[in-house]
């Protein structure tokens, strides 16, 4: 029948053979942690895989239990609490710090060391180079619709104003205008 401790860090785990072995009891056993390894007994605590510690007057024999073998325990060290208040601030915050996940991943790389932006640059420009044809297609049916509506539209003839009586009116109505405006500047002259 053995005990099998989990040590703290990177310390081997520590296997007792309980029936040729003189640790006996839970106390035992801490004692001999302490002297191997400097863990005072007081820190430790020796606890089964579901949780459940043992006490220093515990035998190792009967923790074990009758239908194993073997019995499987963790090493914890019990460490100085803070003032607390971490758990409520936890709650306080709420969803917030989980809601600002990032969704820009493009300055990972992939296994090939590339920078997922440039990977994703590079399809997006082979799309585009892609649709470059249809682009300049597209491009030129709107020119041609253009064209082709622009010969619809029947230009208007342009009309040449040919009333030479209207010209005739027009140029006595300037002379009169011209020479009242000289007579009046004549006779304000004359006035000074």
């Amino acid at each position: 029948m053995s005990f099998i401790l989990n040590l703290i860090g990177n310390l081997k785990p520590l296997c007792i053979n309980v029936k040729n072995s003189p640790i006996q009891t839970i106390g035992d056993l801490k004692q001999y942690v302490e002297e191997t390894y400097g863990i005072s007994k007081e820190e430790q605590k020796i606890s089964t895989y579901s949780g459940k510690y043992f006490k220093n007057e515990d035998k190792l024999i009967t923790s074990i239990g009758l239908h194993h073998d073997f019995q499987i325990t963790n090493l914890s060290i019990s460490v100085l609490g803070g003032k607390g208040g971490f758990g409520s601030m936890l709650r306080a915050q709420g969803g917030k710090m989980s809601s600002k996940k990032t969704t820009n991943v493009e300055s990972c790389r992939d296994l090939q060391g590339r920078r997922l932006k440039t990977i994703n640059d590079a399809t997006k420009l082979v799309e585009y180079l892609n649709k470059e044809s249809e682009r300049k297609r597209k491009r030129k049916e709107e020119i041609d619709k253009k064209i082709e509506e622009g010969l619809k539209i029947q230009t208007k003839k342009r009309h040449r104003f040919d009333d030479i009586e209207y010209f005739e009116n027009h140029d006595k109505i300037l002379e009169n205008i011209k020479g009242a405006v000289s007579q009046g500047r004549f006779k304000r002259n004359k006035k000074r």
